[in-house]
């Protein structure tokens, strides 16, 4: 005896979400920042930065240079006009203008860094850099990183790690 025959279903052909959608960008990116502190200790910060494309993080990236450019021909054209002790090259100076375009650059890509910490302006970013030197390179490092590769650094991504 012939049994009949099943009919074979076909499965629905679902809709699936695109992968990716051009043209759909966030505000905002997050991302883990770590450095050094004085006493030995790291600190971590839980960063929100300001969404950059490739190109936009390029432009970025030549303003931050152009500033650093800017600063050593102001400090050049300083020394070479000294007459007086006052108005030599100094270190102190120096830095304390690094800091000061580091803090205005800084206030270009963080949003914030932290509930728990003081709001983000340039007078914070400022004293930061002063006593954590290595504060600085490490929010740039990681907003670059973060905007030319998406090595997102997220809560999210380390759970999903460790599971």
């Amino acid at each position: 005896m012939n049994a009949p025959a099943k009919k074979a279903s076909i499965p629905a052909k679902t809709e699936k979400p695109a992968a990716f959608v051009f043209g759909k960008r966030p505000e905002t990116i997050s991302g883990k920042v770590e450095f050094p502190l004085p006493d030995g200790s790291m600190a971590t910060l839980n960063c929100t930065f300001r969404y950059r494309t490739r190109k936009e993080f390029g432009e970025l990236w030549d303003d931050v240079a152009n500033t650093a450019v800017r600063l050593a021909t102001e400090q050049q054209e300083q020394s070479a006009k000294s007459d007086g002790d006052a108005s030599k090259f100094t270190y102190a100076y120096m830095y304390e203008r690094g800091d000061a375009a580091n803090a205005e650059n800084a206030m270009k890509y963080l949003v914030s860094w932290g509930d728990e910490n003081p709001p983000v302006t340039k007078e914070s970013l400022n004293e930061l850099f002063d006593q954590a030197p290595g504060a600085s390179a490490a929010l740039w490092d990681a907003y670059r990183s973060l905007c030319t590769c998406l090595l997102y650094t997220s809560d999210a991504a380390d759970e999903e790690d460790s599971v």
